[in-house]
């Protein structure tokens, strides 16, 4: 701004955050000094990057099955920063087709709004859901070049959804269609010393969803997580990294619940050792 301190750490930033938007190949910014030698001009010099990028995955996992996802971005598709991202899944267990629009640096930097409609399908032990949702999201994110001691997010989301499961006194099956309107929030701090490789610190965050459903009739809950991971050296070379997470769902009894909604454990980013979401309530045994 004119008349703020010349700081280069500031003009470096300005480089790299131009870059970190994924719509310049590279960027040149010259310091050019004003005749009265009291102040200095910018000259930032950018080169385009391609706008669209079409990306594939395929694998096959022993608990998941097979598993094709295919998409397609556009990065400036809404100027300024709104990318459009059409993504389909197809897989033995999971079958998604979705839409996203996603305006990055929304009324501030790092601030990120994004909408999402989608249509899947998912079968899983424990449950199986045919699902249309609608999803708006305003979040404060962290990123390599700036690591933030606080991150944020509001949202809303529309779900409809019709889902088989199991009554657990009897093991009979049923198929129960769900009407839910959510508003998730969730705060976390990070004091750790590094994003990706954490050697010291601490990270705390939690979530909170308050649900309205609609089946048979109205009903309300709240889904609350907190997750909690620290990071201690002991060695030149080794870290002791210890993560934990406790999650409930306050205000209703679980079988009014939305199978798809509940809390299910397994899977490596859960417990491992264990199938995806293999532990948890499928049947009645």
């Amino acid at each position: 701004e004119e008349g703020e301190r010349y700081r280069q750490s500031r003009v470096d930033d300005l480089r790299r955050a131009l870059v970190a938007t994924g719509l310049v190949a590279s960027a040149e910014v010259r310091v050019t000094p004003r005749a009265d030698g009291r102040a200095v001009d910018l000259d930032v010099h950018l080169e385009p990057a391609p706008m669209r990028t079409v990306a594939g995955e395929l694998g096959y996992g022993t608990g998941e099955g097979f598993r094709a996802e295919a998409s397609w971005q556009h990065r400036n598709f809404f100027n300024p920063e709104g990318a459009l991202t059409v993504r389909g899944v197809l897989g033995t267990q999971e079958q998604l087709a979705a839409v996203s629009l996603r305006r990055s640096n929304f009324r501030a930097r790092d601030q990120v709004l994004t909408v999402q409609a989608s249509a899947g399908q998912v079968d899983r032990q424990a449950f199986e859901a045919r699902t249309l949702q609608l999803l708006g999201t305003l979040e404060r994110q962290s990123n390599f070049i700036w690591q933030k001691s606080w991150t944020w997010s509001i949202g809303a989301e529309l779900i409809a959804s019709d889902e088989r499961d199991t009554i657990a006194a009897t093991g009979e099956e049923r198929r129960r269609t769900f009407f839910i309107g959510a508003l998730p929030a969730s705060l976390v701090h990070d004091g750790t010393d590094d994003l990706l490789d954490p050697a010291t610190g601490f990270r705390l965050g939690g979530r909170i969803s308050p649900e309205l459903s609609l089946q048979g009739s109205a009903f309300g809950y709240v889904r609350t997580q907190v997750d909690a991971s620290a990071y201690r050296p002991v060695g030149e070379r080794i870290v002791a990294a210890g993560r934990v997470r406790v999650g409930t769902i306050l205000g209703a009894e679980r079988d009014r619940i939305a199978p798809s909604r509940r809390f299910y454990s397994g899977g490596g980013g859960s417990v491992r050792g264990y199938g995806y979401q293999q532990l948890g309530p499928r049947d009645a045994n």
